[in-house]
């Protein structure tokens, strides 16, 4: 296993894994797995806010975009895991930020989106599951969450 203190960008195959198409696949424990070798950061687990289901939070992957600021997967009371969203860092400012544009740019050359249904505020069904693109200038953040259908 590759030493996790690397700086350099980790192998493809490894920034390849991120678990995007094992939405209601994949339990805990393949997600812990994954997070061992593509986060150099250890992971924070913890309860989904208003739930008893678990929650791990990764953060410091050489693979993402460094305006991610964290990454959490949430679980069902079974252990599979139910939701990815990524935690983008945005500048100050209304909504919608450049960055929600340029992710709804980046996003649609994946998959048919709608247009926004209101500034800042993204949702679709896409291949990988439900899409909810939402910016929040009251907390600097942009959230980007696929989750079960």
């Amino acid at each position: 296993m590759p030493p996790t203190s690397t700086l350099s960008r980790p192998s493809p195959e490894v920034c390849r894994n991120t678990l995007l198409d094992q939405i209601g696949k994949a339990g805990v424990n393949q997600v812990r797995a994954m997070s061992d070798v593509r986060f150099k950061e250890p992971a924070i687990e913890g309860k989904v806010p208003n739930s008893n289901n678990l929650r791990i939070a990764l953060r410091g992957s050489a693979c993402d975009d460094p305006r991610i600021k964290a990454t959490l997967y949430d679980f069902d009371a079974d252990g599979m895991l139910q939701s990815i969203t990524y935690v983008w860092v945005r500048p100050a400012g209304p909504a919608p930020a450049p960055i929600f544009n340029e992710r709804v740019t980046q996003l649609s050359r994946f998959h048919s989106l709608p247009p926004p249904q209101s500034p800042g505020r993204l949702q679709a069904d896409t291949s990988l599951g439900r899409l909810v693109l939402q910016d929040m200038p009251e907390r600097n953040l942009l959230l980007e969450a696929y989750a079960k259908k």
